[in-house]
């Protein structure tokens, strides 16, 4: 049970690591991802989503279709709307889907810049926030993030020092003399070593048993 707000922490984690990376990776293609920053398209797309789009042209743009166009009633901004008519010399009228009429300024063919094709939720909350000056938000989610990265990395921190050790399977090393083969060698070690400074003569005949032969002195075989 005491790994279980680590596991949450690393499932919350992945899960906001694939979303950025589904919002930011099309960028290496040549797409575009943008920020969603008004509810002129909902229920389809919120504030704080971003939209994944693909370069194209007004006269790629069928009717009906959402583009992402140059805001022509607010130069260097952008606009994501619904196209709902297109008029002789090839300009857009677009209209929000929240919003009860279209807009009042037509899009020229030369402002239409990409096709939205992927839609990425909360992800861009952090640059909403920060654009909109809601500093609590942005604060409380960078606070969130730091609890979730430390109860990960806590959660990260087994007791794996006796993985890869020798001395783990029961074999002595020079370093750590203390397994329990050598625990039991130790013993036999030192009383072969005790029959051999009192016998010469001793050997072994197979492993583990010590044969002694006593040889009678030779200065005894001479006296008699």
């Amino acid at each position: 049970m005491r790994a279980a707000p680590a596991i949450t922490a690393r499932v919350l984690l992945g899960i906001a690591a694939a979303l950025l990376l589904t919002a930011l990776a099309p960028a290496l293609v040549g797409w575009r991802a943008d920020v969603v920053l008004s509810g002129s398209m909902a229920p389809g797309l919120q504030p704080g989503d971003v939209v994944v789009s693909s370069p194209t042209s007004a006269a790629d743009v069928p009717i009906g279709a959402v583009a992402l166009v140059e805001n022509p009633a607010r130069p260097g901004t952008t606009l994501v709307h619904r196209v709902v008519a297109r008029s002789a010399d090839g300009a857009l009228t677009t209209r929000g889907d929240a919003n009860p009429v279209a807009d009042a300024m037509p899009v020229p063919p030369t402002a239409v810049r990409a096709l939205p094709r992927l839609s990425v939720p909360y992800v861009g909350l952090p640059a909403l926030w920060w654009r909109t000056g809601n500093l609590r938000a942005l604060a409380l989610t960078l606070l969130a993030g730091t609890v979730l990265g430390a109860l990960a990395a806590r959660g990260r921190s087994p007791q794996l020092s006796h993985l890869g050790d020798p001395t783990a399977d029961g074999k002595a090393t020079a370093s750590d003399p203390g397994g329990p083969d050598a625990a039991r060698a130790t013993p036999c070690g030192h009383r072969r070593g005790r029959r051999h400074g009192r016998y010469r003569g001793a050997r072994r005949d197979w492993p583990g048993v010590a044969r002694v032969v006593r040889r009678p002195p030779s200065a005894h075989l001479q006296r008699r």
